[in-house]
C-alpha cells in the first residue's frame, strides 16, 4: 500500500517494479496503480528473478507491460524499456493479430505474448470460426494451428486466400506434426509461412 501510495503521487511514463518481497505483493501493486487514474499511458516493467512461466503469464494479467528475467545485460533491458514505451504512447494504433487453435493453453500463451508486445488480439477455436472473426476484424497477421476440428490450418487458409480483402493477410501456421515435402509446399504457395514447433 505505501508503494502504491508514493507511486501514484508522481505518474511517470514508466515504471520499474523490483525488490518487493512476495509475486502477492508485486501483483497487487500493479493491479492497484492500473485501477487509478493517470496511469493509462504508464509502462510498468516488472522485473524477476528465477519466475517461471506462470509468474509471468501473472504479472501480464495483472496489468504489466513487460515482463523481464535477471541477470540481463544492459543494452537488453534499455531495448526492453525503449520497446514499453513507444507501445504505450499515446494515438499509437495497435495492430491485430487473430489467433486460431484448438488448444486454449495454446491460445493462452500466444495471446499474453502478443499482448504484452502491444498487439490487439482476438482469438477462435477452429477454423470456421477464425474465418468469420477474421473477415470481420480484418487482422494484420494471423496465427493459425494447422491440426484443428471443424476446419483445420489448410482449409482455412485456402478459404481466406479466396477473399479479396484478406488475400494479402500474412499468415503463420503452426504445427507439431510430421509434415510431407509437397504439403509444406502447397501450403507455401498459397502464401503461408510455416512454424514447426
Amino acid at each position: 500500500a505505501k508503494a502504491a501510495a508514493e507511486a501514484s503521487a508522481a505518474p511517470a511514463g514508466l515504471l520499474i517494479i523490483d525488490g518487493l518481497h512476495s509475486k502477492e505483493a508485486g501483483l497487487a501493486l500493479i493491479r492497484e496503480l492500473r485501477q487509478g487514474a493517470g496511469w493509462t499511458h504508464t509502462a510498468v516493467l516488472k522485473v524477476l528473478q528465477g519466475g517461471d512461466l506462470s509468474d509471468v503469464v501473472d504479472y501480464f494479467d495483472a496489468g504489466a507491460d513487460d515482463v523481464l528475467d535477471k541477470p540481463f545485460v544492459d543494452f537488453l533491458f534499455l531495448a526492453r524499456v525503449r520497446m514499453v514505451l513507444r507501445r504505450k504512447a499515446p494515438g499509437r494504433p495497435r495492430r491485430k493479430v487473430l489467433v486460431i487453435d484448438d488448444e486454449e493453453d495454446y491460445r493462452l500463451v500466444l495471446r499474453d505474448c502478443l499482448s504484452s508486445a502491444g498487439y490487439e488480439v482476438s482469438e477462435s477455436s477452429d477454423g470456421r470460426e477464425g474465418l468469420a472473426r477474421a473477415i470481420e476484424s480484418r487482422p494484420d497477421l494471423i496465427l493459425v494451428d494447422w491440426t484443428m476440428p471443424v476446419m483445420d490450418g489448410r482449409a482455412f487458409v485456402e478459404s481466406l486466400r479466396r477473399d479479396a480483402g484478406l488475400r494479402a493477410t500474412p499468415v503463420l501456421m503452426l504445427t507439431a506434426r510430421r509434415t510431407a515435402d509437397d504439403e509444406l509446399d502447397a501450403m507455401i504457395r498459397m502464401g503461408s509461412r510455416i512454424v514447426i514447433a
